[in-house]
Parts: structure tokens; sequence; C-alpha cells
């Protein structure tokens, strides 16, 4: 006897692509920065364009509407807004110049 398989439904409303720009899959350790550079929440960034990014975190509860990103592999640090997110995931615009740090983190 076959079991009976549900077909996937294809999402049909509010979930158009609003993005303008090409998105890079990576996978690299983050942190955000906030308040005043005194806490800090480790995340994973997941996928990158040259206008945001999409970061992968424990929970978003804590996350804030705007805080410094932490790009570890690069000693960067950007202003990024958050847009978008959901149990697990933010999604955040750049707002402001990108910037490289020494290793002693002086931001």
């Amino acid at each position: 006897m076959a079991a009976h398989i549900k077909p996937i439904l294809q999402p049909t409303t509010g979930t158009q692509e609003r993005r303008t720009r090409r998105r890079k899959r990576v996978l690299k350790a983050g942190q955000i920065i906030t308040n005043s550079n005194s806490s800090t929440v480790d995340c994973i960034i997941r996928d990158v364009s040259d206008a945001g990014a999409r970061l992968r975190v424990a929970s978003t509860i804590s996350v804030p509407e705007t805080f410094l990103l932490l790009i570890k592999s690069e000693n960067a640090i950007v202003p990024v807004q958050r847009v978008w997110r959901n149990a697990h995931e933010v999604g955040v615009t750049f707002v402001g110049e990108r910037r490289v740090i020494s290793r002693k983190r002086n931001i």
C-alpha cells in the first residue's frame, strides 16, 4: 500500500522578493554590537549583498533596530539597520561606511 504524499504548496501572497541587488551566500562569524559598544551577541552571516545581509542568531528578541555589525573574518565593522526578523534570523541594511578595525577592537 503506497503512502499518500501531499504536494508542497508554493506561497502565493506576501512573499514577493523585494531585493534589488544580488545576494551572495556566505558563512561568516559575526557579532552584533549594541548599547554604546557594551553588549554583544554572536551571529552567523548567511548571505550578503552590497546593500545588506541576513544574520542567524539564537534569538532575535534582543536585537535592536540599529547596531554595529562586526564581520570577524574581515576585522570590519559596519553600521546597520534591522529591516525584518523572525525567530532566528534578522535582515539588515547597511546604513554607514564599513571600516576596518585594529585587533584590539577600537570601536
